[in-house]
């Protein structure tokens, strides 16, 4: 029987395993993951010819804590990651063909992410939730080289605050994109479109500290609401410019506008206008026409008519034609009529 005893050494501390019969092409046999399977199990299941062994991601600690796995695929990631934190160099490290894992625990059940460089190339694997780290004495699926222990120690807390805050570091540093943070951020890139002028004038002017005096620079408790137990485990790292934010636990990241829009509800219209009024800046008046409108009499007749609600004497409005300050966006309507 292979050695297990790194997989029963984790079970003890509440770690869970994964199972996979995986040829050394990468084709899978009937090898679906079985969440949370035993030492038991997994002998079992190895006696039946699945030779890989995963350990789990984002299960729930015998100490409260959570399973969490980085994979540094890049080259020169796992340098960068021991580098930047004493915890990451001094945890466990298992090997397989590349650089290899640093088993960690953390306070929150982290989602399972990729880090990938511009080129695309995966740079690091966040082995969270739905994901697995594979373990000796497990093989590679595509090269065979039989995992291994680099660094047999205990298994290090960082806090997720602390970690997703050396992680977005190295990704400034090194220009990787970390795509869940990007699509975090999306909301106010289309937010700010229309009126981006204005917009990075206000964010050129105005820090996060400017709209919320508590704030500072690094990683502190969140004062947006709905956190938990006060953000017992500080959960937002603010840029040292003061100009973007990321709540690590529940509300994403984004600028000043996004800051309004959780903290006090606010759109982005209602928000552009506040800020502007704090940073002295006077907004610029959009033009009540869009370039795609036609110069046709019929057209401008019924652009005239379009803030007047029209209803039948017998029928009711179902949809109906509004016009707004900047556009006009026209919407059909029809009448529930009683046989007119």
């Amino acid at each position: 029987m292979a050695d297990l005893s790194l997989a029963k050494r984790l079970e003890s501390a509440g770690h869970r395993f994964t199972s996979q019969r995986i040829d050394l092409s990468g084709a899978k046999g009937n090898g679906k993951d079985d969440p949370g399977l035993t030492i038991e199990q997994i002998e079992e299941r190895m006696r039946q010819g699945y030779p890989v062994v995963g350990l789990k991601g984002g299960v729930k600690l015998a100490n409260g804590h959570y399973s969490l796995t980085l994979d540094a695929d890049f080259p020169g990631a796992m340098a960068q990651l021991e580098a930047a934190d004493t915890r990451l160099a001094a945890t466990l490290r298992t090997e397989g063909s590349k650089p290899g894992h640093l088993i960690i625990e953390t306070d929150i059940p982290v989602k399972g992410e990729n880090i990938d460089t511009k080129g695309r190339v995966r740079a690091i694997d966040i082995l969270g939730v739905g994901r697995l780290a594979v373990l000796p004495p497990s093989h590679h699926r595509k090269t065979g080289q039989q995992y291994r222990i680099i660094r047999d120690a205990p298994v290090q807390y960082i806090p997720w605050s602390e970690l997703s805050a050396i992680l977005l570091s190295l990704c400034e540093k090194n220009g990787w994109v970390w795509k869940e943070q990007q699509r975090k951020k999306t909301t106010v890139a289309a937010s700010t479109q229309r009126r981006g002028s204005d917009a990075e004038a206000i964010k050129a002017k105005l820090k996060l500290w400017d709209i919320c005096p508590s704030l500072k620079a690094g990683v502190q408790s969140c004062p947006l609401p709905g956190h938990a137990n006060g953000d017992k485990h500080p959960s937002l790292n603010i840029t040292q410019d003061g100009r973007v934010f990321n709540c690590f636990s529940k509300h994403g990241g984004g600028d000043v506008f996004n800051w309004l829009e959780v903290a006090e509800g606010l759109k982005f219209p209602a928000a552009l206008q506040k800020l502007a009024g704090m940073a002295g800046i006077t907004l610029t008046k959009l033009s009540s026409k869009r370039q795609d409108e036609p110069d046709c009499p019929e057209f401008l007749e019924m652009k005239k008519s379009a803030t007047v609600i029209l209803m039948g004497e017998r029928g009711r409005l179902r949809r109906y034609l509004v016009m707004k300050p900047d556009c006009l966006e026209i919407a059909e309507f029809e009448y529930s009529t009683r046989g007119d």
